[in-house]
């Protein structure tokens, strides 16, 4: 039996070790003699052959072997992968995963992004993409309609010579220009103060062949950040007294609310209450002791502002979704905050 495994052969082993790990090869073994192995490679060979049309198929395993039934693609996708994931470190994994991917694969990520406009322009200055948002504030309806023009044809000449020299100065020195702020037409078409951010766009030779840019409404930004900035006093005294007892009155006073109001604003600002928002920074400070200190954890509970241990223990799975023991064995050396 020895000797015929050693005659089995490298990609033999391969092929059997990822049907095992698929969880789909079951109880098809190893052949049992060196007699076998011509088998074995028939059975391979038109399980390679039947691997393309994506069905289930029928292998019929030689002297004993059991009838199963898989998908061969992914089982060949398997074996694939457990072979090059031994062979490869991180960085030529990442590569690999990159290389796997098709063109503009993350484009789609900027059609949903809220109130940001979205635009590539080629080294001419011409357009070459748009996400709907932007688009439509251009007064076309598909982003076919906007390929190959200029701003020119679009926006004001005094904003199009502005929009053009920012982009040749991105092309021109390679680096990106970040937080310009704008003026840019809204959507009824008056201009209105906007956010821009522009970056080149490298060629596969790496070389520039254009930038790419977001736009964002400032007022909108504005307008988006207030009420944070109303409750942005009450936020920096509970991350720095989150161990004392919370007294949601003094809360308000500081915030020149009343109680309902405080209480009201401060959830649609951050999801929750201001008692969920203390405990969570507690846990917070609760796992960077976890993970730099060997403090006992009812030390660590009691530090970082819990009353009980039971009440930490509670919290803290409910936030962390584990123990605080085992959040110290996983995470040594490392700083997690709670998932939410």
């Amino acid at each position: 039996m020895g000797g015929a495994v050693s005659e089995w052969g490298a990609e033999e082993e391969d092929f059997h070790m990822a049907g095992l790990r698929s969880g789909r090869l079951g109880s098809l073994g190893k052949p049992e003699g060196g007699g076998e192995k011509a088998e074995w490679k028939e059975e391979k060979e038109f399980f390679h052959a039947e691997r393309l049309r994506g069905r289930q198929i029928e292998v019929r395993a030689k002297r004993g072997f059991s009838l199963i039934y898989f998908k061969a693609r992914r089982l060949v996708r398997l074996r694939v992968c457990c072979v090059r994931c031994r062979q490869m470190n991180l960085e030529q994994q990442h590569e690999q995963w990159t290389k796997q991917l098709p063109p503009g694969q993350f484009r789609h990520l900027f059609d949903h992004l809220p109130a940001t406009l979205f635009f590539a322009k080629d080294r001419e200055c011409r357009l070459m993409a748009g996400n709907p948002a932007f688009i439509q504030r251009c007064g076309f309806r598909t982003e076919e309609e906007i390929i190959g023009i200029t701003d020119s044809l679009i926006f004001p000449p005094r904003l199009a010579e502005k929009y053009r020299k920012d982009d040749e100065q991105v092309m021109a020195t390679g680096k990106p220009l970040l937080g310009i702020i704008e003026l840019f037409p809204n959507s009824t078409g008056k201009p209105e103060w906007y956010i821009t951010d522009k970056l080149p766009l490298f060629d596969i030779a790496g070389k520039i062949c254009g930038i790419c840019g977001t736009v964002r409404s400032y007022e909108a930004q504005r307008a988006a950040m207030q009420p944070y900035l109303e409750l942005a006093m009450v936020a920096d005294h509970l991350k720095v007294h989150f161990r004392e007892k919370l007294d949601v009155p003094s809360l308000a006073k500081m915030a020149q609310m009343s109680v309902r109001q405080f209480e009201r604003k401060f959830r649609a600002a951050f999801q929750m209450t201001p008692q969920d928002y203390m405990i969570r920074m507690r846990v917070i400070e609760a796992c960077d002791l976890l993970a730099r200190t060997n403090q006992p954890v009812t030390s660590v509970a009691l530090e970082a502002g819990f009353y009980d241990h039971s009440d930490f223990a509670r919290q803290f799975r409910r936030q962390m979704g584990q123990t605080a023991s085992e959040y110290r064995a996983g995470h040594r050396g490392k700083i997690a905050v709670p998932k939410g």
